[in-house]
């Protein structure tokens, strides 16, 4: 039914073309979405030259747009305003947007709900994603091929207004003040007199989302320590408790006589810019997929990414100096659209051994001649 109300009350055809005029972007929740989400943003300033683009964006994730110079205004929510179904806040927010008198609304998510909220502002053209027939309330639906990386698919959201563009890659900024910041923190922390390899042992909550954390960064940032390789830990303040977990289980060995490398923790110590600016001080990043993982490729870094009910092929960044390892089991990738599959192991991501991420790092720190 959704597939037919899409392809009568959608049309295909391209958005007039106007010099000027108002944008409202909608991009909330998940950061590593949200950060997807930036190349489309670039393409839509270099598509839209004259316009003002503004970013409607939740709490947990508004730091993702900070300093973006592809964006004029934010419009900061609570997340949990449409995962809780606040009607009446949502019902004002819908009225203070009426009055803005934006021209156009380009919705970044699949979710029937938003897009009835746009509808609710009365943006005359609304151009959304369409993978199960959830754009039936989009005067422009986009239909999804499905089995798309998300950022491509992102990208075609541009198609109505009749442009086009590959850019994949991610961005983040970082103020002068988060800069100097990073710059002290990394000078205290005293690891740089060797390489330095960052684990994001965290980063696997979203609003409403657990995601599956892999659960031997303690080993591997052992092993790596013995390697004569120091070692920076990388999280959100919800991961603290993960990073306290890892620290504490490497004391004893790291005070030992034959463990040269050194191991600091900037876990929940840092905004989103300072980690940012941090990890790119790093020789390579080891990330399960989660939040941190974008954020490291969207600072240029050299990652190794993590996958198990997740799939990489959708979700693993897409720029030249990363690359993915992912669980060899029957049932993965299972993660579709909010859900895990049927009957899903906790114990998908520790099917990744220690071995062999190790193998595929030194293989990374090789290319670049750099000691280990």
């Amino acid at each position: 039914m959704r597939r037919l109300l899409s392809g009568l009350i959608g049309s295909r055809l391209p958005v007039e073309q106007r010099p000027t005029g108002r944008l409202l972007v909608v991009k909330l929740f998940a950061i590593g979405d949200c950060l997807n989400a930036t190349p489309l943003l670039r393409s839509l300033r270099a598509c839209l030259p004259g316009w003002r683009i503004d970013i409607l964006t939740g709490e947990w994730s508004s730091a993702v747009f900070a300093g973006n110079p592809n964006c004029d205004d934010m419009i900061v929510i609570p997340d949990g305003w449409f995962r809780e179904h606040r009607f009446l806040p949502l019902l004002n927010l819908a009225w203070q947007l009426r009055k803005k008198r934006y021209n156009l609304a380009l919705v970044v998510h699949r979710a029937p709900e938003i897009a009835a909220f746009i509808a609710l502002t009365g943006i005359p053209v609304r151009i959304g994603l369409d993978l199960e027939g959830d754009g039936f309330l989009f005067t422009h639906p986009v239909t999804e091929p499905g089995g798309e990386h998300e950022i491509r698919a992102y990208n075609r959201l541009l198609t109505p207004l009749g442009g086009a563009t590959d850019d994949v890659l991610m961005e983040v900024y970082a103020s002068s003040e988060e800069l100097q910041f990073a710059g002290r923190l990394w000078k205290e922390a005293a690891i740089d007199d060797r390489t330095v390899i960052g684990l994001t042992v965290g980063g696997a909550s979203n609003p409403d989302t657990l995601w599956r954390l892999w659960p031997h960064y303690g080993e591997l940032a052992q092993r790596l320590c013995q390697r004569h390789l120091n070692v920076a830990l990388f999280g959100g303040p919800t991961d603290r408790k993960a990073g306290d977990e890892v620290i504490r289980s490497l004391e004893e060995a790291l005070s030992a006589s034959d463990v040269p490398g050194r191991i600091r923790s900037f876990v929940g110590k840092t905004s989103l810019g300072v980690t940012a600016e941090l990890m790119k001080r790093c020789a390579v990043i080891v990330a399960h997929d989660a939040g941190p993982m974008h954020l490291a490729a969207a600072a240029g870094c050299r990652t190794l990414s993590l996958f198990a009910p997740t799939d990489p092929r959708l979700k693993a960044p897409l720029t030249p100096d990363c690359r993915w390892l992912a669980a060899d089991l029957q049932c993965s990738p299972c993660y579709h659209r909010g859900r895990y599959g049927t009957g899903c192991s906790t114990d998908c991501m520790a099917s990744i051994s220690v071995e062999t991420v190790l193998q595929s790092l030194m293989q990374m720190l090789e290319e670049r001649s750099l000691p280990f």
